[in-house]
């Protein structure tokens, strides 16, 4: 495999009234034993801020429209292989509560990102430290708690 592609994204936990997160469950298409449940986000386009590129990732994968999100609640470095590409990923967390319950994808690209989502689920914050989901980030439950969450 070739050196990793270095790459900035951003990610929004969603939380609704009820203290819910809402969570994709994703994986690698093209390989086995990736499944994750990961917070809504992705990769930032050409000269795009952190806070815009949250707010454009979560409309495609959600549908839901946030004119602002909440504050910032952590960074992250990660490294991961996706569609046979090593990644070195900075990721800029933000916060964004809802009244209830929303998800409706919108924007998910043809092909390998479409694939690639396998569905959603809103779970409690108090749940993501006994249920047994691989998390991505792994720390998610240390930083919802630091958040107050």
């Amino acid at each position: 495999m070739t050196e990793a592609v270095r790459r900035e994204s951003t990610r929004i936990a969603v939380i609704d009234a009820e203290r819910r997160v809402l969570l994709l469950h994703t994986c690698d298409p093209g390989r086995s034993g990736t499944e994750v449940w990961e917070l809504p986000g992705g990769g930032l386009e050409a000269g795009e801020v952190p806070v815009d590129g949250a707010r454009r990732e979560l409309y495609e994968e959600t549908g839901i429209v946030a004119a602002e999100l909440g504050p910032r609640i952590g960074v992250v470095e990660m490294d991961f292989v996706f569609a046979g590409r090593r990644y070195r990923q900075r990721e800029t967390i933000f916060s964004l509560r809802v009244e209830q319950e929303e998800y409706a994808p919108t924007g998910l690209a043809p092909g390998t990102e479409r694939l690639a989502h396998l569905g959603h689920e809103w779970v409690p914050i108090d749940d993501l430290r006994t249920r047994r989901l691989r998390l991505y980030p792994p720390q998610l439950p240390d930083l919802l708690a630091r958040f107050g969450a």
